[in-house]
């Protein structure tokens, strides 16, 4: 593997979308539900992104690309169908910027793997540019087992760790109930609840005087 798995935090960060088809239009909707600032670079564009103009999620530059489009972008990329377009997008980033080439993932230094999201649980799948088709398949999969209901649970298990976290208890005896927590008998949102109630209340107790 060269590649180095990582999760970015794009809140707030530019990212330049250079092209307005639906290629762009999906790894724009991923960047704005990242917290991306988003900037798209496209004399054309497919309605989708016209729409999310419109309501001021983004800033749309009604133009063929120059090499100055992505100057002090924090991150890039070239979703256009034109090849020498892609290139010339690759030629003028910086060595410092995140830079993502559709058609040509060797001229970037990173590609996107397919995701699988549910809510504070993100499984991202990867073939390393091998076979795409194999990652959604992959993606697909995994989505049967970690279902929608894995949302909740994350969550679940995020407001404990932090009940139990500041609460009184011993490192061990914290480290003991966090993991009593993976039991699938948890999954269940009647016991959660009732978890979440034991956990204030002993919260509570430990900060009385």
């Amino acid at each position: 593997m060269n590649h180095y798995p990582l999760m970015v935090d794009l809140k707030n960060k530019k990212a330049v979308v250079i092209g307005g088809g639906k290629v762009a239009l999906r790894k724009i909707e991923s960047l704005l539900k990242a917290g991306a600032n988003v900037v798209v670079v496209s004399p054309e564009s497919v309605p989708g992104i016209e729409a999310l103009e419109k309501e001021r999620n983004l800033i749309w530059r009604r133009k063929k690309f120059t090499p100055d489009d992505p100057f002090d972008a924090f991150l890039i990329i070239a979703a256009t169908d034109n090849r020498k377009v892609n290139e010339a997008v690759a030629e003028a980033a910086f060595p410092h910027q995140l830079l993502n080439v559709v058609d040509n993932p060797k001229l970037g230094n990173f590609h996107m793997p397919s995701v699988l999201d549910r809510g504070r649980l993100t499984i991202a799948v990867s073939t390393g540019g091998a076979s795409p088709l194999l990652t959604q398949e992959i993606r697909d999969e995994l989505g049967e087992f970690y279902d929608e209901n894995y949302s909740h649970y994350v969550d679940f298990l995020y407001k404990c760790r932090e009940l139990i976290k500041h609460g009184t208890l011993e490192h061990e005896q914290k480290e003991s109930l966090l993991k009593q927590l993976l039991d699938p008998k948890y999954r269940d949102p009647d016991r959660q609840n009732q978890v979440l109630l034991e956990l204030e209340k002993l919260r509570e107790e430990g900060a009385k005087p």
